[in-house]
């Protein structure tokens, strides 16, 4: 559990939008800067980490501010419909994506 004093902290020193690392991986603590409706706040992103190169898998992960949307998330993810979806899209995009480029008729030089 993170320490109200450390997350005081970060609400005071991170720069808007910056990424705070955490231990748990594809995890991190961003600031999202005062709006005019809105005073700043900490948001946790998830953004899951490709082990083999320790960076994340996408540029923006999701970003999560309440209780109550991690749990709409949680239990759309835990949704078997979900994952078949995700599944039937990605078959789908790569029948659809253009092919690699036929390397048989290139001049070499």
């Amino acid at each position: 559990m993170v320490d109200t004093k450390k997350l005081e902290g970060l609400l005071r020193d991170l720069l808007p939008w910056k990424r705070q690392i955490t231990d748990i991986p594809g995890i991190f603590i961003v600031k999202a800067p005062e709006s005019t409706n809105s005073p700043a706040r900490l948001l946790v992103e998830i953004n899951p980490v490709d082990h083999s190169t320790g960076k994340t898998l996408k540029r923006k992960g999701l970003f999560v501010t309440t209780y109550e949307q991690f749990v709409g998330y949680t239990e759309a993810f835990e949704d078997e419909r979900v994952s078949d979806l995700v599944k039937q899209i990605e078959a789908f995009t790569d029948k659809t994506s253009p092919k690699s480029i036929d390397n048989s008729d290139v001049v070499h030089v």
